[in-house]
């Protein structure tokens, strides 16, 4: 009878053996399926256009360069709010018209060729909405004039396949306000204007 059982239970080990190894590797495979869902979870959040940022308390700050040239545009009026904490704090900033700023702003010193030349607005937290217009550099110190008149134009501002937002400048020296929108954070949003002026060079 012992011997019988004994072999009973040799005859079984292989059995156990092979069912044992089954369920190690099923669960060798599902470890690394788990760090391949997360490693792939990381790199993608780590890549993502749409991670939130820290919150801004203020609109972020405009750069204005053609390739060759570029300057820090003078940021003005804004409405802004954030959160903090539990609570939620806005600001409401006022500054002077584009046209009475010409002392405060730095001019893009641009090169005047045979074809439009485009500038690269960039922005330390890209904005959701871009757009601009711009006066005569005839106009300066004339703000209420100018706009009671509606001596200004709309200038393009188009946003490329990678996210730049590209603004076409106008063939004469020009003084631009631009208008930029934040909405798409939790944390943060609202809406700055900006200026800068242009020194065509032939």
């Amino acid at each position: 009878m012992i011997h019988a059982e004994r072999l009973l239970f040799l005859a079984s080990a292989p059995l156990f053996y092979f069912e044992r190894v089954i369920t190690m590797k099923k669960w060798m495979l599902l470890f690394i399926a788990a760090v391949v869902v997360l490693i792939v979870a990381v790199i993608g959040d780590g890549f993502s256009n749409d991670a939130e940022p820290a919150t801004l308390r203020e609109p972020p700050q405009l750069v204005v360069e053609d390739g060759e040239a570029s300057v820090e545009a003078l940021r003005g009026t804004y409405s802004w709010h954030y959160g903090q904490g539990d609570k939620g704090v806005g600001t409401d900033a006022d500054s002077v018209h584009p046209l009475d700023a010409k002392d405060t702003m730095t001019p893009l010193v641009a090169k005047r060729g045979a074809e439009a030349t485009t500038v690269q607005l960039t922005f330390d937290v890209a904005p959701d909405a871009v757009s601009a217009r711009a006066w005569d550099t005839a106009y300066w110190g004339q703000a209420a004039f100018a706009d009671a008149q509606g001596l200004y134009e709309s200038v393009p501002v188009q946003k490329s396949d990678q996210g730049e937002w590209l603004l076409t400048l106008l063939e004469e020296d020009a003084v631009y306000g631009i208008s930029a929108e934040w909405n798409r954070y939790d944390n943060f949003g609202g809406e700055a204007f900006y200026s800068f002026y242009t020194q065509l060079q032939p």
